[in-house]
């Protein structure tokens, strides 16, 4: 049984490259349009057998802090990792602030 990573993404094109990429990985990517769909998804069995959580922090997107929140509210423990397309310290710093564990520049690469 391969690894679930769960990509929430707005951006399609970005969330399908980065399921392309983490597929090629050997991992089990899972995708979602939105944090709602998401947190309407994910499954008791999908908790147990998911490595962690890729959220875009880009513009428009929900906050770590919020995301992470309602994740605990719901009794949803995985480790959020935040991405963007912009790269900037800034928002590294508001995702890692807001409760990411990490923080990927988009599109993800090997040496990321």
């Amino acid at each position: 049984m391969s690894i679930v990573i769960h990509i929430i993404d707005e951006d399609a094109a970005a969330r399908g490259v980065t399921s392309f990429f983490l597929a090629s990985q050997g991992y089990s990517p899972r995708i979602y349009g939105s944090v709602g769909e998401f947190l309407s998804s994910v499954r008791l069995h999908d908790r147990r057998e998911s490595a962690c959580i890729l959220l875009s922090v880009d513009n428009g997107s929900a906050a770590c802090c919020e995301v992470r929140d309602e994740m605990s509210r719901r009794g949803i423990a995985m480790p959020l990792i935040g991405m963007s397309a912009g790269n900037d310290m800034a928002t590294a710093v508001n995702a890692m602030k807001g409760g990411a564990a990490d923080f990927l520049p988009k599109p993800v690469s090997e040496s990321d």
